[in-house]
């Protein structure tokens, strides 16, 4: 997966572990890293997918980041990959309202995640397969993160 505005190029193959390239740009160095960078941080992507509770789905996850709950909760735009490119990372949590998402949107994510030590799951917990998935995601490097995440959002229902 390639993210030319950050010169990025992340990935995984197999079994092997996702690796993240980045090309020199503004003074910085090009770097080789083993992904995650920060696995001890907060990193989760909830997928929305526009659905009519959204609007209690977020108003949740913001009270539980008031609460210090959870941690770097934001809402997002753009490409599913971006984010789960991000997550694997372990630099940041997405909250995200992508609708019909397609394999080509979730595939190369997926792969990522579980190559960084991750999961990509559904409300349930149970891995999602990206071709043919629709509805809510969530997307993580911890197992702690990704069940506080179904709980608060269970608890919206």
């Amino acid at each position: 997966m390639s993210q030319p505005a950050t010169s990025e190029l992340m990935y995984a193959i197999g079994d092997e572990p996702t690796r993240l390239l980045r090309g020199e740009r503004w003074g910085i160095e090009a770097t080789w890293r083993t992904m995650p960078q920060m696995p001890d941080q907060d990193s989760i992507l909830v997928n929305l997918q526009g659905k009519p509770r959204n609007a209690q789905i977020m108003a949740a996850l913001y009270k539980a980041w008031e609460d210090e709950l959870i941690k770097q909760v934001r809402s997002s735009g753009g490409s599913p990959a971006v984010g789960l490119a991000e997550v694997a990372k372990g630099s940041v949590a997405y909250v995200g309202h992508w609708r019909d998402a397609t394999a080509y949107d979730l595939g190369a994510g997926v792969k990522i995640i579980e190559n960084a030590g991750g999961c990509v799951e559904d409300a349930d917990g149970e891995p999602i397969k990206p071709v043919g998935h629709s509805g809510l995601f969530i997307a993580g490097l911890h197992t702690t993160h990704r069940r506080i995440i179904r709980e608060i959002i269970g608890e919206t229902t």
